[in-house]
Parts: C-alpha cells; structure tokens; sequence
C-alpha cells in the first residue's frame, strides 16, 4: 500500500473515532441530563406539594427488601379500586406524571406508582438485572392493596410490562387485571442499540450517567431473564388486557402475539392492537390509556 494510501485509511480511522466520540458524549450528555431531570423532579417533597387534591392528599411509602430500597407513591382513597403503575427503562414513577395529576382518574381509583429498582428514588443507579428479584422486592406493595379488596389492577409499561408478568407468575390470585402496554416479554423481540454494548465494560462504567448504566444493564440481561420465565406462563390465571401498535421500533408487535399465544390456557385474555403507532403509548394514546387505568372498555 502507497504511502499516500496509508495517510488517507488513517485520516478515515480518526474521523471515525472521533465520531464514535462525539456520539458517545452527546449519548451520555443526554442520559446524564434525563437521568437528573426524572430523579430530581420527583423528590418527597415535590410530590407533596405538586400532586393529590385538598381531599386526597399523596403518600409516600419506603420498604426495605433485601438490602434495597423501593419507593411507592400512595393517591386517592384507598377504599377504591387500585390502580398499580409500573414503568419501563429507562425512567421512574415519574414517567406516569401526568396520570398521576389528573383528578378525573385519583377520584375514581386509588393510584399506586412504583420506583422499580435502581430507578427513581429506589436505589438510584443500582442495577438490579434479575427479574424475579424486582418482582419479589415489589410484590410486598401489591399483597398491601390485594389484601384490601377484590385484587388489584396492574398497568405495564414497556420493560415494566416484564415486571408485572412476572408477578402475575408468582401471585396471579393479587391480581383483577394485567394491562400490558408495549410490553417486552419475547425474547430476542426488540431493538438493542449498539450503544449499550460498550457500555457493559466495567471500565466505562463509571463515566456512564446511573439512568443509562441500568437501562443498558438490564436490556442486556434482558432476553436470559424471559427465557427463565416460559416455565411459568402458565400460572397466569387473572385476566390479561394485552395493548401493542404495529409500528414499535423499540418493543416489536410480535412480542403482544407472544403473549397472547403463551396465555392460550387463559380464557381472560384480550388483545388491544393499535394501528399504525410506535411504542409511547402511554404519551401519545392518553385517553386509552386513561380508560385502561380506570378500568373502562376500549375498542
């Protein structure tokens, strides 16, 4: 090879890294940037002052499951049915904000919204990759309301969708009813960025913003933790509200035919299929999903 050959494949080779650079600081610019705005927005306090009416004034509760903490927000009067709230990845109860402010849905449900592990003010930036770990350190808050009626409704987001399955397979009998929207819950069924590989390196771990270490951790482990699951599908025995557009990039639409066909034993189980939208159901399709919380009747 030329000289001059060699000159341009190395001009190219460092083009190339400092892209990869660039993108890299802009990728941890924004997660860092996110991760602050969900974690600091949603302190006690701002919950406090910000959410619940004069009558139903917000909760904030705190349990202790092996050596971790979880946060769970309490909204509306408790004698009514309950409504859980658990979100994807990466995010906190925060994610489900504008719900939880609306007076039209606390007046009729009681709200309950999770901090999964290692989001939110549950542990911030702790990783937890086992999904039978999240559903056991959260399963205390659902047998707290189960207890005190006729079960409880459970609402999935994205990721948090595999939590909430997961607890349906250890106590379905907590549960009235299972709303999956774009849930992850097939292996191998969605988008992994490539980003989240270089990520899993201890060594740049500590320059990684914590919102985007454990949202990389846990889509990596991802696909070994529902593989562990297809054992237990069949101990899915409340009813199933399953929700999921064609057009997801993130979460592909095969994963609500998954479900639907692992569920086949179940006779309570209903598939939601929105045309043509993405995945940020919860942000774009507000008004069915208002009525999913409520429990109401979508067509």
């Amino acid at each position: 090879m030329s000289t001059k050959k060699k000159r341009g494949v190395k001009e190219w080779l460092k083009l190339i890294a400092k892209s990869l650079l660039v993108i890299l600081f802009i990728a941890f610019w924004v997660a860092w940037t996110w991760g602050r705005f969900i974690d600091a927005t949603v302190t006690d306090g701002w919950i406090k002052q910000n959410l619940g009416t004069r009558k139903l004034k917000p909760t904030v509760h705190y349990l202790i499951y092996n050596n971790r903490k979880v946060r769970w927000l309490e909204l509306g009067d408790t004698t009514k049915p309950v409504t859980i709230l658990i979100h994807g990845a990466p995010s906190s109860m925060a994610g489900w904000r504008g719900y939880l402010a609306d007076t039209s849905i606390i007046s009729k449900v009681c709200l309950v919204a999770i901090d999964r592990p290692g989001y939110g003010k549950s542990d911030f930036g702790k990783p937890e990759t086992s999904v039978l770990a999240q559903a056991k350190a959260i399963l205390p808050i659902i047998k707290k309301y189960a207890k005190r009626g006729k079960g409880v409704r459970i609402v999935g987001s994205s990721y948090g969708c595999t939590i909430a399955v997961r607890l349906a397979m250890l106590k379905s009998e907590y549960i009235k009813e299972l709303v999956l929207i774009s849930g992850s819950t097939k292996p191998e069924a969605e988008k992994t960025f490539w980003i989240s590989y270089p990520l899993d390196y201890p060594l740049l771990n500590w320059i990684v913003p914590p919102l985007l270490n454990v949202a990389s951790k846990e889509k990596l482990s991802h696909p070994e933790e529902l593989r562990k699951m297809l054992p237990y599908w069949k101990d899915i025995t409340c009813k199933v509200t399953i929700v999921h557009g064609t057009k997801d990039d993130l979460i592909y639409y095969e994963n609500a035919l998954f479900t639907q066909r692992m569920l086949k034993h179940n006779k309570q189980v209903r598939l939601i299929t929105v045309k043509n939208a993405g995945h940020y159901l919860p942000w774009r399709r507000i008004g069915m999903v208002r009525k999913l919380i409520l429990g109401r009747k979508v067509e």
